[in-house]
């Protein structure tokens, strides 16, 4: 009542989320946050490897300065938010910076499904860097990924991709570990436990489940 929605929108929200994988409805209970999953989301990351390298193929063909011009001036709000540590938009400035490539390749759709079905790789890189902090790493990559567009080394920017969308794997690997509350290798083990975090999952993973 608090933010004065219909009933008719929230259920159809949480029926989308329920087909994204990230809400499960529970008989006679209600509808709690999906958990992680480390596999679906290794095989989210997979799909988009293997989808945005065609993409940066048909951007090289396609990019002008005008291009270049929104890449960098995402890079330098991305080093702002990186002095400011705000992982969230941090993590909106990346998924911008990312749709530039989409856009001038005339794949808009294409990126809009990869983001409709990319539910846990989503959470687990936000998780990351909420964690861990923003890496300037990242935005040295991006720097690179400009560089090796602008100057139409189509072999340099794979390889520089390939590395980029693989930067946080290490990263990951620890956080089951850490917060073994956020994952889980199967929604049946999710209905069995039952209690799952209702709130914020950054705010839930700052209290060290």
């Amino acid at each position: 009542d608090g933010y004065k929605a219909g009933r008719t929108p929230v259920r159809e929200a949480v029926i989308r989320l329920s087909k994204e994988g990230l809400a499960v409805f529970l008989p006679q209970r209600g509808t709690m946050v999906s958990k992680i999953s480390m596999e679906k989301a290794e095989e989210e990351r997979f799909l988009r490897g293997c989808v945005e390298e065609r993409v940066l193929e048909r951007f090289l063909e396609k990019a002008g300065e005008e291009e270049f011009r929104q890449l960098r001036k995402s890079v330098e709000r991305q080093k702002i938010l990186l002095q400011t540590g705000d992982s969230r938009e941090f993590f909106r400035e990346d998924g911008k910076f990312h749709s530039v490539f989409y856009h001038r390749a005339g794949l808009d759709y294409s990126y809009q499904i990869l983001s409709a079905h990319g539910g846990d790789y989503h959470r687990i890189r936000l998780l990351t860097i909420t964690d861990q902090g923003i890496s300037g790493n990242v935005i040295r990559q991006h720097q690179e990924i400009i560089l090796a567009a602008e100057e139409r080394n189509l072999k340099q920017l794979i390889s520089v991709f390939r590395v980029h969308i693989s930067c946080m794997t290490e990263q990951e690997r620890g956080l089951r570990e850490k917060y073994p509350g956020l994952f889980s290798d199967s929604q049946e083990e999710e209905r069995r436990n039952g209690a799952v975090f209702q709130e914020d999952f950054l705010e839930t993973c700052k209290s060290g489940i």
